[in-house]
């Protein structure tokens, strides 16, 4: 932590781990401004709904090489959440973390489906999760096919709250921003059936809202809506 230096009350003593936040951080803001794959653009935002949102635990579907973990964990750090990734695949991370950092990681090398319905339950009713009364962060961006990514939110559903929220990558792929794509017979057969816009597009908008940002394939935030609205009418 920064340290008044006392016989210069102007001037910030950085400590070691200082100086590696920072590192990390113009790490992260150097890849959102010049970084060239798919979800670079958005490294910051992630990392800053960490911090605003300070959950208790965040659960990231889809990792490969690591790059949405790096600011999802970076941020944990901060805020004291546990991060549990899951993919079908082995990590192949483009960074390497920290010891510090790691201790707050879990990987599940799973089917996303799966997880959700064997490993997401138990997790979600821990006392850890519950009794810590915080948010919680959900990340979806494996399988995009509509089916795929209907099942994923009809899981989730079941334990987030109108305190939660649920990131979603690729409702513009194919950078068809600032326009959502949604193809039903796509050569790529991981967008089947409309895509990851198709699901969310089919959800009832009287018990949801959602917002995209519309760069790099857009990135979507999703949150069940409160069942009151305080009002003085």
């Amino acid at each position: 932590m920064m340290k008044q230096n006392n016989n210069n009350p102007q001037q910030i003593q950085l400590t070691h781990q200082d100086l590696q936040n920072l590192s990390a951080f113009n790490l992260m803001l150097d890849l959102t401004l010049k970084g060239e794959k798919d979800i670079d653009e958005h490294l910051l935002t992630i990392f800053s709904l960490v911090v605003a949102m300070k959950p208790s635990t965040i659960i990231e579907l889809g990792v490969r090489t690591a790059r949405s973990t790096f600011p999802f964990l970076f941020a944990a750090n901060f805020v004291e959440a546990d991060l549990i990734s899951v993919d079908i695949n082995p990590v192949q991370p483009d960074f390497n973390f920290p010891d510090n950092l790691k201790s707050r990681w879990s990987f599940f090398q799973k089917d996303a489906i799966k997880f959700l319905e064997e490993d997401f339950p138990e997790i979600m009713q821990s006392d850890k999760v519950v009794k810590s009364g915080k948010s919680k962060i959900f990340y979806v961006d494996d399988w995009h096919s509509s089916e795929h990514v209907t099942k994923e939110i009809d899981l989730i559903s079941e334990f987030a709250t109108p305190n939660d929220i649920i990131v979603l990558h690729d409702l513009m792929y194919y950078n068809s921003q600032p326009n959502y794509r949604s193809e039903h017979k796509p050569k790529d057969p991981q967008w089947a059936n409309g895509g990851p816009y198709d699901a969310i597009s089919k959800l009832d908008l009287d018990n949801w809202e959602y917002a995209t940002i519309p760069r790099c394939n857009g990135l979507t935030i999703l949150r069940k809506k409160a069942s009151e609205v305080y009002t003085d009418l």
